[in-house]
């Protein structure tokens, strides 16, 4: 089975099997909620499983882009010049200060155009 539509309170409700873990060999599965009704909930549930055989599906990440900057730049320290990481850390000060709150896949172009 790859997935099921369930009624919760007065909304409905999927739940997909993305896979299992590659690292502890668990299965992961994927909750969507609030759709109003039972087709709504059965129309994205196939969204889903189509974009999961297609390869498409992104599993949803609440890393923020200041998150990935500061694992960026931790992993990029070994690598570089002391210098080089203090000018990385400077010029990406800006970018943490206005887009630093943003969900790194909510991130769009044109936040970054606007930068």
């Amino acid at each position: 089975m790859r997935g099921h539509i369930h009624r919760r309170g007065k909304t409905w409700a999927y739940v997909v099997d993305t896979g299992r873990d590659p690292a502890t060999g668990r299965r992961r599965q994927q909750t969507k909620g609030g759709f109003r009704t039972r087709k709504q909930a059965e129309e994205a549930l196939a969204r889903t499983i189509r974009s999961l055989d297609d390869g498409t599906f992104v599993a949803p990440d609440p890393q923020t882009v200041a998150e990935w900057i500061d694992r960026w730049l931790v992993t990029m320290a070994p690598k570089i010049r002391p210098s080089t990481l203090r000018d990385y850390r400077n010029g990406l000060q800006r970018v943490r200060d206005r887009l630093g709150h943003v969900r790194l896949q909510a991130l769009r172009p044109l936040d970054i155009e606007q930068l």
